[in-house]
C-alpha cells in the first residue's frame, strides 16, 4: 500500500522539479547579474531562440543562454568590406569582405 502511494508522489515531485528547472532567465540582450529578474518579465522555456544584434541566442537545458554570432571571413582578392547590416536577419546581417571573384 505504501508503494502505491509513494511512487505517484515521487513522480509528481520529480515532474515538478524538472519543469521548474526547464527555463532560462528573461533575455534582455545585455549582461545582467546572476539571478536578476524584473517582475514584469517571465522566464523563457528551453529551446527558445532570440535574434538580437546579428546573433542567435538559445535557451539551453542547463538554464543558460548560449550565443552564435558572426564568424571572421577573408578572401585573397578583397577589394572592400561590408559592415553589419542590422536590417537583415542572421547570418545575412554579418560583416564580410567584398571579393573581386564574387563580382565576376
Amino acid at each position: 500500500m505504501k508503494t502505491n502511494l509513494v511512487l505517484p508522489l515521487l513522480g509528481v515531485l520529480l515532474t515538478t522539479c524538472l519543469s521548474a528547472q526547464a527555463e532560462c532567465p528573461p533575455f534582455y540582450g545585455e549582461v545582467r547579474p546572476p539571478g536578476w529578474t524584473p517582475p514584469h518579465k517571465s522566464p523563457v522555456p528551453v529551446g527558445t531562440q532570440v535574434e538580437h544584434h546579428c546573433a542567435i541566442h538559445t535557451c539551453n537545458e542547463n538554464n543558460l543562454w548560449s550565443s552564435r554570432g558572426c564568424g571572421v571571413y577573408s578572401c585573397r582578392d578583397q577589394i572592400g568590406y561590408k559592415d553589419y547590416d542590422y536590417t537583415k536577419a542572421f547570418p545575412l546581417c554579418c560583416p564580410r569582405p567584398i571579393c573581386q571573384s564574387d563580382l565576376q
